[in-house]
């Protein structure tokens, strides 16, 4: 027993056949108010490839769960960090003061 699921078979094809998937997940999800914003800010950084592909992998390559995650990260992100952050990584110096101390901390 190691503990690892079945390795998925990364094809160009299925690559292709879960990211649309996700792209259709997505149009189902109604309420999407931050991902909405997103969209409007910078849908390449958005919908890039290698991010929405991060999020499948998360997911196992469940398209659905992984448009779930994306919306539910869009409004983290919002809610934590401001409109600024949507379309962009989060860096150091998006944090506070008190941020930076309880990363320092080592802390959960």
């Amino acid at each position: 027993m190691h503990g690892v699921n079945e390795i998925t078979k990364e094809t160009p094809e299925f690559v292709t056949e879960r990211l649309n998937q996700l792209y259709e997940a997505l149009g189902e999800i109604t309420n999407k108010t931050a991902y909405k914003q997103a969209l409007k800010q910078n849908s390449d950084y958005v919908q890039d490839k290698r991010f929405c592909l991060m999020l499948l992998r998360a997911e196992y390559f469940d398209p659905t769960k992984a448009a779930t995650r994306l919306v539910m990260f869009m409004e983290g992100k919002l809610r934590h960090f401001g409109p600024d952050t949507l379309t962009r990584s989060i860096t150091l110096r998006d944090l506070d003061r008190d941020d930076l101390a309880c990363l320092a901390s080592g802390q959960m």
